[in-house]
C-alpha cells in the first residue's frame, strides 16, 4: 500500500538558542509517506532573518525527518487505521541564499537538533486519510490519500 498526506506541525517545546535575536520557526509545513510497511515523514519551514549578506538573504530552517514502521489494521473496503511509531531529530540551520557564507555574521550549519520520539495514527475511510501526530517536541496533523495495490 502506498499513503501519502500534507499537513501542519507545531513544535510545542521551541529551541533552547536563539539566532541573533531570531527564533527558529515552529510552525511547519509536514509532509509524511507511508510505503511498503515502512513510515517517513518530514517537517519543515524557511525564514529569513531580515540581514543581508551582500544583496542574498540569510535564512532559518526549522527540519525535521522521522522513521519508522507503519501498521495498517483492518480490511480495504472501508474503514481502517494506520499506526506509525517513529523515531527521528528536529533542528534549525542557518544558511545565505548565495550557499557560500561570505560575510556570515557566524557559521552557517546546524545550530540545534533534538532528538523525536513520537507515533502518527491515521483514520482512513476508503481513501481519505485523516491523521494525528505528537512526539516529545511537536503535534500536528495532516489530511491524504492512502491506496492499496
Amino acid at each position: 500500500t502506498l499513503g501519502i498526506s500534507v499537513g501542519y506541525s507545531r513544535m510545542f517545546q521551541p529551541f533552547n538558542s536563539e539566532y541573533y535575536g531570531i527564533n527558529a520557526p515552529v510552525d511547519l509545513i509536514n509532509m509524511d509517506l507511508s510505503i511498503w510497511g515502512l513510515y517517513i515523514g518530514m517537517d519543515f519551514m524557511c525564514k529569513n532573518t531580515g540581514y543581508d549578506v551582500y544583496g542574498y538573504n540569510e535564512q532559518i530552517t526549522t527540519l525535521g525527518m522521522k522513521f519508522g514502521p507503519s501498521i495498517r489494521i483492518g480490511n480495504y473496503r472501508k474503514w481502517r487505521c494506520v499506526i506509525s511509531p517513529f523515531l527521528g531529530f528536529i533542528g534549525y540551520s542557518i544558511r545565505d541564499t548565495s550557499n557560500n557564507a561570505i560575510g556570515a555574521r557566524d557559521d552557517y550549519g546546524t545550530k540545534e537538533t533534538h532528538f523525536l520520539s513520537g507515533c502518527k495514527i491515521s483514520a482512513v475511510y476508503k481513501y481519505l486519510m485523516l491523521g494525528i501526530h505528537c512526539s516529545n517536541r511537536e503535534w500536528g496533523f495532516s489530511v491524504g490519500v492512502d491506496l492499496p495495490y
